[in-house]
C-alpha cells in the first residue's frame, strides 16, 4: 500500500457514508459527495450527488480530485483537478500534516 492509499483510506470516512468504487489505470478510483460545493445546492438529492473523485493519475501511484459540479473556488477543475496532495490540506489539514511527516520519513 502507497502512502497515498494509506491516507485515502483515512480520509475516505469523513468524505461521504456511501462512496463509490471504479477500477481506473489499475487502481481504486473513489466517487463521492463534494466536501467543498455540497453546499451550494438546492435540494438535498444535489447534495448528495456523487460529483467529486479521487482518481489514480496513469503512469504512478498518485491520485487527483475531481469535481464534476465545480461550484466552489476549492473545487474548481482549473488544470484538471487538484492533487491529492493539495486537497488533502484543504480539507483536512491535521491529517495533512501528518502525512507531511510520514511524506518527509520516507524521503529521507
Amino acid at each position: 500500500m502507497t502512502i497515498n492509499e494509506k491516507y485515502i483510506n483515512k480520509i475516505l470516512p469523513y468524505l461521504d457514508n456511501d462512496i463509490e468504487t471504479e477500477k481506473i489505470n489499475g487502481l481504486i478510483s473513489y466517487k463521492f459527495a463534494c466536501p467543498f460545493c455540497h453546499i451550494y445546492s438546492d435540494s438535498e438529492d444535489s447534495r448528495k450527488n456523487k460529483c467529486a473523485s479521487l482518481v489514480p493519475i496513469q503512469g504512478s501511484y498518485d491520485y487527483k480530485f475531481i469535481c464534476m459540479r465545480s461550484r466552489s473556488n476549492e473545487c474548481r477543475r482549473i488544470y484538471g483537478g487538484r492533487s491529492f496532495h493539495n486537497f488533502l490540506a484543504m480539507y483536512n489539514p491535521e491529517l495533512f500534516r501528518k502525512y507531511k511527516k510520514e511524506l518527509a520519513t520516507l524521503q529521507a
